[in-house]
This record gives C-alpha cells, structure tokens and sequence, in this order.
C-alpha cells in the first residue's frame, strides 16, 4: 500500500492499429488526484448525515457517533501530545505468517479489518464462519495481540492479550471485523477504548496509528480524500483498470468488495503498507477528544500484495497507480446495527471512559 518515488521517464502505449504517428493529447501520469474541494466536500458530508441511519432516517445516531462538520481542526502540539496517548489503545495483531493492526472500541473488544480475522483463521482464506470450528486457531499460542509496541524488542506474557473464540462481528462489504480480548494472564489492565467516531472531513487531514510491515507503530497522515464523484476519478479508475490488464494480465480490483466503486470505503494515498490493515485513522478535537474516522483497510491493485506475482511485474508497475481504501464507519454502523444490536451499543453509544463529552 506504499507510495513510492515517481517512476520518471516511463511511457505507457495503448496500440491504435494505425502505421501513421499519431498526436495525441498528453496523458495524465498521476491517477487519483481528484480530491474532495471545499464545495464538493460540504455536499457529501452534508449527504452522508442525513441520509438514513438505521432504524431512524432523520438524524445521526448519536451517542458517541458525533458530527464534526463546522469543528476547525488545527494541528498544535497538545493535539500530537493527545495523539501519542491514544496510540496506547492500538495493537498489533500477531499471528504465524503476519500481523494486523487493531484498536480497542466496547468493553472488551479490538476492531480490525476482517481478512486479517480470516488470515488467522485460515491462510486459505475461508469464509468465516464456514467450517466446523471456524473460531479455533484464534486461541493458537501464536495469536495474540500487543498495545503500545513503540520500540522493537522482544515481547512478553505481561504484553500480550489473547483472543476468545469468537467472532462478535465481521462483514465482507466493509471488511470490518470486531473480535473479543481475554484478561491478560499476567493481571495487566486492559488499555481504554476508543469511543468516539464520525465521518472524515473528506477535504481535511486525518492521522493513521499502526503497525506497517509488523513493526513499532508509527504515524501516517493522510491529507485528502478522492473523490469518487469526480469525472477525472472515473476516467482514472477505467485507466488504471486497463493499464492493469495490459501490465499484468490480472484484473485491478478482486469482486465483488475489493473494488473501486465500493460505497463503503474512500479512497485515498498512504504510505503504509501490509501489516497496517485494521489502523485507525484518527482526528484530535480542540476539547481533546480523539475521534476514529476510518480504519485502512488494503491496497489495490488487489495483485500488486500478492506474494504469488513476480517481482519483476510489481518492480514495473507505475506506484502512483496504486491507491489505498479506508472504511465508511457509517456504513460499519449501520451493518453492525442489523446484525449485533448489542455490541453496536456498546462501541457506539455507551460512554466507558473519562473523556470529557460535551454536546455538539
């Protein structure tokens, strides 16, 4: 899911048949950079807050799912402060053969994105739930998961949350999946909740807590998102289809979720990679609430993280080409709400903390 430098000096042809030269317009080399204006960005937002909300169609949920439309966020050195405290309430997944990121939402729960649920639970990537004991391998002893790893090193028991079997919650078209902690075996406390969440200022920056490539957990800010609703992205989005075809032989996107187009997710470019799905993206009020408005979720094209492709045909491919999805937690919400009535209360509505909650 990196970005990485410009490819310089590197022409795509698309064949016209024709032995002529033919001019042609120049070619746009940096797809999806259309991103939300001011204007543009009000209308979505203004959209996505009023358009239905579960069982009630005429406002937001409430509780702690809060509009931050007309809040100015502005980065000053209490908000990093405020930002490395809440870092203490993400983790890093670990299971044999990779690693997730994860953050501590409800009681007792993380959320992640669901197909690192179902790496744990079969590298042959079987459907939840599909098997005789689908939840078993979430108590493997290599399966865990660790708050606050800031420095590389060696891991303890004192360190280490394991899994219950279960799978409170998981969706294919959000690739959200909630899973529940057990009690560390060595007493140590449970790390507090993220409890406040919201759509993004699709025109504003946001700030991602995870763990690329399995390692200590870093920081990467997200500056814009695309917007879909663009003629530019559109033609990106055929382009980049094509070119992936011709470069590969292997389609852009994975249906019927992995795609583009997909209403639950936005659209955006970040530097971090595998390892960091399940990373909250996060913004810091001026009352220093820390609000969760999206979770990274993966990469396309969808082979280009394929350890069964070459080398030599990712080496080649334009890395402006690639683009990274995050997910609507709107639409999190509003599934949640269909399926698990209770856990949605308790992630979106009830108030486990001390951060302070004044009405917006």
């Amino acid at each position: 899911m990196s970005i990485g430098k410009n490819a310089r000096n590197v022409t795509i042809n698309i064949g016209t048949g024709n032995s002529a030269p033919v001019v042609k317009k120049e070619e746009k080399t940096r797809p999806f950079e259309s991103y939300y204006t001011e204007s543009s960005a009000r209308e979505e937002e203004r959209r996505q807050f009023t358009s239905p909300w579960g069982q009630d169609a005429a406002r937001p949920p409430g509780g702690n799912f809060i509009d931050t439309r007309e809040l100015h966020i502005q980065e000053y050195v209490f908000e990093s402060g405020v930002r490395v405290d809440a870092a203490r309430w993400v983790c890093m997944i670990c299971f044999p053969g990779g690693s997730g990121t994860g953050f501590r939402v409800g009681p007792r729960h993380i959320m992640t994105a669901s197909h690192v649920v179902k790496y744990i639970l079969d590298t042959g990537y079987q459907q939840v739930g599909h098997n005789r004991d689908p939840f078993e391998s979430l108590q493997n002893a290599g399966v865990y998961a660790i708050f606050n790893f800031t420095t590389d090193g060696p891991v303890s028991e004192r360190q280490k949350f394991r899994f219950k079997a279960v799978v409170p919650f998981h969706d294919d078209a959000t690739d959200c999946a909630v899973l529940e902690l057990e009690d560390n075996s060595m007493g140590t406390e449970m790390p507090l909740s993220f409890t406040f969440f919201s759509l993004p200022r699709l025109n504003n920056r946001f700030t991602f807590i995870g763990h690329s490539l399995g390692s200590r957990m870093e920081f990467n800010h997200v500056d814009r998102i695309i917007d879909l609703n663009s003629a530019d992205t559109q033609r990106d989005i055929i382009h980049v289809k094509q070119t992936s075809l011709q470069h590969s032989g292997k389609d852009y996107e994975m249906p019927p979720h992995n795609i583009l187009t997909n209403p639950n997710r936005f659209l955006f470019h970040c530097k971090f990679t595998k390892g960091a799905s399940g990373s909250p993206g996060v913004v810091i009020l001026p009352d220093g609430r820390v609000v969760v408005v999206t979770m990274l979720l993966c990469g396309l094209p969808d082979w280009y993280y394929d350890p069964a492709v070459q080398d030599n045909v990712k080496n080649s491919w334009l890395k402006q080409y690639c683009v990274e999805q995050g997910v609507n937690l709107k639409s999190v919400y509003e599934k949640m709400f269909r399926n698990n009535p209770t856990l949605c209360q308790q992630i979106f509505f009830d108030h486990v903390d001390s951060i302070p909650n004044p009405n917006i």
